[in-house]
């Protein structure tokens, strides 16, 4: 839309500076009697136009188609800078969103499930009390939570990406990036 858009400012500047140029016709008319036929009339046309009397119209023709393809390049400058942000942030969120759940699956979720065992061992052993088994549940379901709200931050992200750049699904994205989409794609929470 945009190259639509610049290809339309250039061709009214082309035209414009054409139009200050003297304008030269020529024609041929020729006209016949409809009884038998015969030839009854020619005319030879001459048509030239000077534009030289009116410089000061075209002038500003002319600047002012130059004003809009500038102001049409420049609007273009400003939309690719901000689908390059836009892509900048989805980049960033996918990887933080990445970063979180890898973070929630390997390190958080292991060490609140064998503080959990251990409560529940202390628990049945008459060493410690209910109240730390049910915090630790609940810290470990508070994990998995975050593991997927995590992960599906990271769709989402994914998702807006997509849409971002006008590709028809996931798949298009991650052949754009050279991987398959079995490595790069987000894994469901652990149950």
């Amino acid at each position: 839309m945009l190259d639509r858009e610049r290809t339309a400012a250039e061709s009214s500047l082309t035209a414009s500076r054409r139009q200050r140029r003297p304008d030269l016709g020529f024609g041929v008319a020729g006209r016949q009697y409809s009884g038998d036929g015969g030839f009854r009339q020619g005319q030879f046309t001459l048509s030239v136009s000077l534009p030289w009397f009116n410089r000061e119209r075209y002038r500003r023709d002319i600047q002012r188609d130059e004003a809009q393809l500038e102001a049409v390049r420049l609007d273009t400058a400003g939309r690719e800078l901000g689908l390059r942000e836009e892509i900048y942030r989805l980049h960033t969120t996918i990887e933080a969103a990445r970063r979180a759940a890898l973070s929630y699956r390997n390190e958080i979720l292991p060490q609140t499930e064998a503080a959990r065992a251990a409560a529940l061992s202390a628990w049945m052993s008459g060493r410690g009390s209910l109240t730390d088994v049910l915090d630790t549940r609940r810290a470990r379901l508070q994990a998995q939570v975050e593991e997927a709200r995590a992960i599906a931050e990271q769709w989402s992200a994914l998702g807006e990406l997509v849409l971002c750049c006008g590709l028809g699904d996931l798949d298009s994205l991650f052949q754009l990036s050279g991987h398959s989409a079995s490595q790069n794609a987000p894994t469901a929470p652990r149950g």
